[in-house]
């Protein structure tokens, strides 16, 4: 299967006041991409999730951790904003880990922080996605280590999920497969 892990950051959780910042890929294989915005936050946006839509419509799964609570509502919703085509991606399947782990597992907590740490699943960087905003605000003045540590952040957090994918993927079944919209 032609599968992709994919993880969006953001200014902040909802999608009438964020601007999405940057996207990440994370290949089965281990090649990672991503980009993000770097001058005219507005402009930049619109032009970020056209490159996104595009990367993403060269799948047939998407691999995400709270996707369908977060990365896709946030996508399409200021995408929609746009007046992005969304179509390249509306047959695209994909599968909400914190969904698997949700239904299946009996954690404390269900984020990717705690279920990485369940199957010993090392992250290298302690930043969340609350840490993003005021990384991009110094990135945006000219910060070079904010932007790393922003993509590192992202990275972290493709490569937990790729793993929590590879543990889970005996129990995921077709109810787990969604379409993008």
């Amino acid at each position: 299967m032609n599968a992709v892990c994919f993880d969006i950051e953001s200014t902040n959780l909802y999608a009438d006041t964020a601007t999405i910042i940057g996207y990440g890929l994370l290949h089965l294989n281990g090649k990672f991409q991503c980009a993000f915005v770097k001058e005219n936050p507005e402009e930049g946006e619109k032009q970020l999730i056209e490159q996104c839509v595009r990367q993403l419509s060269k799948h047939e799964c998407i691999v995400t951790f709270n996707g369908s609570g977060f990365d896709f509502p946030m996508l399409i919703s200021r995408a929609l904003k746009h007046g992005i085509d969304l179509s390249p991606i509306s047959d695209i399947s994909y599968i909400d880990l914190w969904l698997v782990i949700k239904d299946n597992l009996l954690l404390t907590r269900n984020s990717l922080d705690n279920a990485a740490k369940f199957f010993g699943i090392e992250k290298k960087t302690e930043l969340s996605g609350k840490d993003v905003p005021n990384l991009y605000v110094k990135a945006m003045q000219g910060d070079k280590k904010a932007l790393r540590k922003i993509r590192q952040h992202l990275k972290d957090d493709l490569q937990a999920t790729l793993q929590l994918y590879l543990k889970l993927k005996p129990i995921i079944g077709p109810s787990y497969v969604f379409s993008v919209f």
